[in-house]
Parts: C-alpha cells; structure tokens; sequence
C-alpha cells in the first residue's frame, strides 16, 4: 500500500497502523506524492535566488564604497525580498522533522517485524519496501547536505547588516532542524540494508581454472 501522510488524515493513519499490524510493507510519501523533505524546496529556491541576485550587487556597494544611503536601500530589499520565503523555510522544515518522525516510527515497527522472519520468509514486497527505505534515505542525505552548504553561504550574507537577522535566524532554525533528521533516517537505512538478502558475489574471472582438455 502506498499511504500519503502530509495531512495526517485519521483514515490514512488507522489503515497504515492496519497494514503494519498485519505485517504488509507500506510505502510512505508526502504532500502530493513527494517525501516530506522535498516540500521544503520551493522557498530555499526562492531564498537562494534573491541571494544570487543581491550578493553581487552588496559586494560592489561595499567595493566601491558607496554611500551608506544605497548600501541600506540594497539591504532592506533583501531583507525584503527574503522575509517571507524564509518563514516558510522554517515552518516546512518543523513540519518535516515532525512528519519525519511519524513515518520513522511506523517503518522501526516494520523493521522490527521483518526481523523476526526468516531470510526465505523475506518476499518480493518485503524486498521492494526495503529499498524504498534506502531509496529516501540517500534522497534525506542528499537535500540535508544542500541545504547545510545553504545555510553556511546564507550564514555570511546576513552578517551585512541587523536588518537580516530575522530572516537569518529563520533560516539558521530550518536548517538546524532539517538536519536533525539525518541521524535517525541513517539508523533507518542501516536497519533496511541488514535485511536485504546479501547479493551473491560476481564471478572473478581471473580466478576461474581454465577447463582441463585430455587427450582423445
């Protein structure tokens, strides 16, 4: 079963919990199809877009060491420009890290069944849930690592001037708390790979014995 947990609708949870109880892998996905994580995008692109076109333009006000007059002018439409993307950043990352942490319970109780199986026990859709587990931790690791970069960068744009500090500190929060979620979808795909059948080992060629020939 494929279960959409972005609204948290009761019926959804109580026919997950059903599905688990029974011991049937669920897959589980975000708003409109996509992982928790990816709804946090839209406004760290927006974010990110309003940096790439005002950081240049601070950097030769700054340079050419214009009059304080424009230097502020050029702040206050970042601060502008970035205050409410970055208010969103933050509210989608804390409604990340909760949903996070629905799914990451509901799939430990999966595990945990799965690890009472034998290896031959382990079917097609046990295997299938598997991956899928690995599949959104690599996808996890790889938006918390843009997203660390992100705030390192955002973390010395703010610095110009006290007129960023909100939405600095607004960004700072969201990406603290998108990546606290990273230690606990690792635990995860550690869990999912120990169950994974190991992959029979590919034949070395170099070590396979030529075929003997006799003499008719």
């Amino acid at each position: 079963m494929i279960a959409d947990v972005s609204s948290g609708n009761p019926n959804v949870m109580y026919e997950l919990g059903f599905r688990i109880g029974r011991g049937k892998p669920v897959i589980l996905i975000g708003e409109s199809g996509r992982l928790p994580f990816e709804a946090m995008g839209e406004a760290l692109l927006q974010i990110a877009a309003v940096a790439e076109e005002c950081t240049p333009q601070l950097d030769a006000a700054n340079e050419g060491k214009a009059p304080a007059s424009a230097r502020l002018a050029l702040v206050g439409k970042f601060s502008t420009a970035i205050t409410e993307p970055a208010v969103v950043f933050r509210a989608s990352s804390e409604t990340f890290a909760e949903r996070m942490m629905d799914i990451e319970t509901g799939i430990h109780v999966m595990l945990d069944s799965m690890e009472s199986l034998s290896p031959d026990e382990l079917d097609q859709e046990n295997e299938e849930f598997l991956h899928q587990i690995i599949e959104m931790a690599e996808s996890t690791r790889s938006g918390t690592t843009q997203i660390t970069e992100f705030g390192a960068m955002m973390k010395s744009v703010v610095g110009y001037s006290r007129l960023l500090r909100a939405p600095g500190s607004d960004i700072a929060v969201a990406v603290r708390t998108a990546t606290s979620v990273l230690n606990r979808i690792d635990s995860l795909e550690r869990r999912a790979r120990s169950l994974l059948p190991a992959e029979p080992p590919s034949p070395d060629h170099d070590t396979i014995a030529p075929p003997v020939l006799t003499a008719p």
